[in-house]
């Protein structure tokens, strides 16, 4: 993503949130203001330290804030992943509704990446009506045109794909869908968020030992030791592990390419390097300074307004975000398990082996389908020329293509990257 205010487009900015912005026809001018500033209050004492404190706190101003987004004079539902934070949103709007909630989810065809049987057995618990939509490769061909359009720039978060089919299938049967997203931000939901405390104190060395195979030869050890025990992609969650040892900047969670061998110098020269991170708490800072700003409320809003659905997120209520930050971080992340006080809470509408699981996210098949019904649209992608062609290297481009067709790379994500792109190019 293209962080604000700039865009990819010479001399054009976006509008930060909590800004308005005036012209004043007389004089020609322009006046940008704040009416709302996240750093008024990420910077507070930590006031929240116990458990029963978090939840007289959160519980409250949540419901509040799903209430208020229940208010709609046409038909409401909700995205339900089955995950931890549109479970419990879903589960508070059962306490206002009259009616069975309608919520909706995505399903694949490649098991180990289908959530849809989570997100029903949530649902039948919650008594609500539920409806899986299922994506294919083929669909993705399909829908990819149409995305790039509406996102105005390169947009290579791959999860816009899955949120698109089901917002574009979700608008017959409502105008108006809560979703959780917000939860991970606020309190420490990403595995950069629980494993950036545990690898503080872990010599960076350490992560060329876990890098010495690549991650399909850890894939094949699991599944080779652990049979049907084996958790699916080993190989990328060791690799993301590692990863966190050597971290010192934000840009390194999203620079899928190091720019100095993916661009020119021209570009390189360019690039925002100095987010740095001393701790949990800077990284959950920009967390939501960045990534949730430019990267998922972007995807959100641009896919569900394409069909004229309005996506409204409860987490995201300004009182609940002011006064999280009061939270001790001790509550957010215990042992292994990230956002511990907002488990704790939706312990009391649903049984936590309900909900008790690896975290997904929004993920597709990329891989599987990057290597085999999307291999010639992709292949096409990133060997037709476009006019941005000096920027790049394309050499090293095409070495990473050919390693990860080899299958000596888990490099789909990259790629991904990088098709996004060509595929913006090829429109201009």
């Amino acid at each position: 993503f293209i962080p604000t205010p700039f865009s990819i487009y010479e001399n054009i900015y976006k509008l930060e949130p909590g800004h308005f912005l005036t012209f004043d026809l007389p004089s020609q001018t322009m006046t940008k203001k704040t009416y709302w500033a996240l750093n008024d209050f990420i910077d507070q004492p930590i006031l929240i330290k116990t458990p029963q404190e978090a939840k007289e706190m959160i519980v409250p101003l949540l419901k509040d804030a799903v209430k208020l987004r229940m208010l709609a004079d046409v038909k409401i539902g909700a995205f339900l992943s089955g995950g931890i934070d549109s479970s419990l949103i879903t589960a508070l709007m059962g306490v206002y509704a009259d009616k069975p909630i309608s919520t909706f989810s995505i399903g694949f065809q490649e098991k180990e990446w289908d959530e849809s049987l989570h997100a029903q057995s949530i649902a039948h618990h919650l008594g609500c009506n539920h409806t899986s939509f299922l994506l294919n490769a083929q669909d993705a061909i399909n829908l990819l045109p149409h995305m790039i359009d509406l996102f105005d720039e390169p947009f290579a978060d791959s999860s816009a794909l899955p949120t698109y089919f089901l917002a574009k299938n979700t608008k017959p049967y409502i105008t108006v869908a809560l979703s959780g997203d917000g939860g991970d931000e606020l309190y420490q939901g990403y595995y950069r968020h629980i494993w950036g405390q545990k690898t503080r104190f872990i010599p960076s060395f350490f992560h060329h030992f876990l890098t010495l195979l690549p991650p399909f030869m850890w894939d094949k050890a699991s599944q080779f030791i652990l049979k049907n025990k084996s958790p699916g992609q080993l190989g990328d969650k060791i690799y993301k592990m590692a990863s966190f040892l050597k971290k010192s900047n934000y840009n390194d969670f999203f620079n899928l390419w190091s720019p100095s061998t993916l661009f020119s110098s021209e570009i390189s020269d360019h690039l925002l390097t100095n987010l740095k991170i001393s701790s949990c708490r800077d990284l959950q800072k920009l967390d939501f300074q960045y990534y949730l700003r430019d990267d998922i409320l972007v995807k959100l809003d641009r896919t569900t307004m394409a069909h004229g659905l309005e996506a409204r997120s409860p987490f995201l209520d300004y009182r609940l975000v002011e006064q999280t930050w009061k939270i001790a971080d001790a509550l957010k992340v215990k042992g292994f398990s990230g956002k511990w006080i907002i488990k704790q809470i939706l312990e009391e509408y649903i049984p936590a082996d309900l909900f008790n699981k690896p975290k997904a996210g929004f993920a597709i098949p990329l891989k599987n389908w990057l290597t085999g019904p999307l291999k010639k649209w992709a292949q096409d992608l990133i060997y037709t020329p476009s006019s941005y062609e000096h920027l790049f290297n394309l050499s090293h481009i095409d070495h990473i293509y050919q390693e990860f067709m080899q299958n000596k790379g888990n490099h789909h994500h990259r790629l991904w990257a990088y098709i996004m792109f060509k595929q913006w190019a090829l429109r201009q």
